[in-house]
């Protein structure tokens, strides 16, 4: 699969299309798959959501100095489109874990707002 299972800790099983894709099931509620879904054979790595049928869905995983996310399926394009906020905690949630930080505060009304800091 790429040779990447050394970096994702897992090795992908199938990839298909959204329209039969399962509900993905993680720590902070339910999300829905967005253009096509993959489930993951762990192989070391930690799994961080699963699907309705109990295949991993999302993968964690120390690599070197940190750590690798895979997801199976398109969560950045999702949150771009079609936000699920279960899925949006979760990532959120890996990312501040990791030891990055906010470089702004939005308060408010905030749901239509993303702020990005190019250097």
């Amino acid at each position: 699969a790429f040779g990447l299972e050394e970096v994702f800790g897992c090795r992908t099983r199938d990839r298909e299309g959204r329209e039969t894709a399962p509900v993905m099931h993680g720590p902070d509620g339910d999300s829905e798959a967005h253009f096509f879904w993959s489930e993951y054979e762990l192989l070391g790595g930690e799994s961080l959501a699963t699907y309705t049928n109990g295949a991993t869905a999302v993968v964690k995983h120390r690599f070197g100095k940190g750590q690798a996310i895979v997801a199976g399926t398109e969560v950045f394009r999702q949150y771009e489109r079609r936000p699920q906020a279960a899925m949006s905690a979760l990532l959120q949630r890996e990312v501040l874990a990791s030891g990055a930080r906010p470089t702004a505060t939005v308060t408010g009304e905030a749901d239509s707002i993303e702020v990005s800091h190019l250097s």
